[in-house]
């Protein structure tokens, strides 16, 4: 399930993190990210397994949080709400997914929104609701 083209030459140019990270993630490649970027709180039907490569994620699953440094990593089972922010100047994420659910569309969907530049927000809400990704309050 992680056959989404990767970010980087010669794809758009969609320079959000969360997305061209999202793009590269579902591909097992690991993405640089800025501190404090991150999506917003959400849930879907995929597991997501969060491993630090560089720098520091702060983790947040139901409310809880968990601060993960380079080395670490973390399972987020299907269904469960959560998000992350980068809590260190940069760092490297790789993120891979299992179970149900079609994260490599979702993603390659997103890259597709992207080629035009980056989108509006409520374009962004209506591709991951299209792929079951329901967005939750903060």
């Amino acid at each position: 399930q992680t056959a989404a083209p990767a970010a980087g030459p010669g794809r758009p140019a969609c320079e959000q993190a969360q997305l061209t990270s999202a793009a590269a993630a579902s591909t097992g490649r690991p993405a640089h990210q800025a501190r404090q970027s991150g999506p917003p709180v959400h849930r879907h039907a995929w597991d997501e397994t969060y491993c630090v490569l560089d720098g520091a994620v702060e983790l947040i699953r139901e409310g809880d949080s968990t601060m993960l440094r380079a080395g670490d990593f973390l399972r987020v089972p299907g269904g469960t709400a959560h998000t992350y922010r980068i809590a260190s100047p940069q760092a490297r994420v790789l993120v891979t997914t299992s179970g149900s659910g079609s994260p490599s569309r979702f993603f390659a969907a997103l890259d597709e929104l992207c080629t035009a530049g980056m989108p509006a927000l409520p374009e962004v809400v209506a591709v991951a609701q299209r792929f079951g990704v329901e967005p939750l309050p903060a």
